[in-house]
């Protein structure tokens, strides 16, 4: 008999500012379907900061991958929970030996 559980494992720096699974579903689509995707076109920059010095990446640029209109924030080209994350893991193995 063997018992192993691993429900809570740690997490150390989890991206919070991902493209939804189910536009990148239609993406993949539109790939197999031989058409362009949209997400990689580029385009005018709706963010686009009036004085270069301030903001990063996503507001600095005068074009941009549309794909990163799509994401939750954003102005930001990455954003992730750091630190050690919410749960501890607890992974238990039981054996019964003849």
């Amino acid at each position: 008999m063997r018992v192993r559980n691993g429900v809570h494992l740690q997490q150390y720096s989890t991206n919070i500012n991902q493209i939804p699974d189910s536009l990148l579903l239609r993406q993949e689509a539109q790939s197999l379907a031989g058409q362009p995707v949209a997400i990689d076109k580029l385009i005018p920059n709706p963010m686009v900061s009036p004085n270069p010095s301030i903001g990063n990446g996503a507001t600095q640029s005068p074009m941009i991958v549309a794909g990163q209109l799509d994401r939750p924030v954003p102005q930001y080209t990455g954003l992730s929970l750091g630190g050690y994350g919410c749960c501890g893991s607890n992974l238990q193995f039981r054996c019964r030996l003849p």
